[in-house]
């Protein structure tokens, strides 16, 4: 999994709660188009599979309890043609995310 709580499949992204960052995980893709994502011993997470242009599926779950900064970030959400909410952010909030903005 990379270091933005994601995992590809089929070049389409999906969250996965942030501690498992670095971790090795499972995916099985289901009989009723989801994608589930497994660690050793669970479920960790599930997604409807996308399809069209919906490059990115992101459940904010996964990033509660992630340390956050002072100073908010803008951030704005767009529906997408397929009803599936997806935030955009600046790439400056994933470098604060992993620390590597040391000012």
């Amino acid at each position: 999994m990379s270091k933005d709580c994601f995992i590809s499949y089929q070049g389409k992204r999906y969250s996965v709660p942030f501690r498992y960052v670095g971790k090795e995980l499972k995916i099985k893709e289901t009989l009723d188009h989801h994608l589930e994502v497994y660690d050793s011993y669970e479920c960790i997470a599930k997604h409807p599979l996308m399809t069209g242009k919906a490059r990115d599926h992101i459940n904010l779950e996964h990033y509660k309890g992630l340390h956050t900064t002072t100073v908010g970030l803008p951030t704005h959400s767009r529906l997408q043609s397929s009803d599936i909410e997806v935030e955009r952010r600046s790439l400056h909030m994933y470098e604060q995310l992993e620390g590597g903005d040391q000012e």
